[in-house]
């Protein structure tokens, strides 16, 4: 998303947090693994429920890029 020349400049910021959460996905779930002892299923559903809402900001993101400014 970064690459584009037509996204508006407010939704800059937006689009570095989500890349920081999803570079950081794995580190996030061996901490919910080890450190809060988080079982197999429990993570299973986190990962998914990111990996749902990142879609989510990702295509409403990529909706607003495509609206003329």
């Amino acid at each position: 998303m970064w690459l584009r020349k037509n996204k508006p400049k407010t939704l800059i910021p937006i689009i570095y947090a989500c890349a920081g959460i999803v570079a950081t996905m794995p580190s996030i779930t061996s901490y919910l693994r080890r450190g809060l002892g988080w079982h197999f299923p429990k993570v299973v559903g986190f990962e998914l429920f990111t990996s749902l809402s990142m879609a989510f900001i990702s295509w409403q993101l990529f909706s607003a890029c495509q609206r003329p400014s």
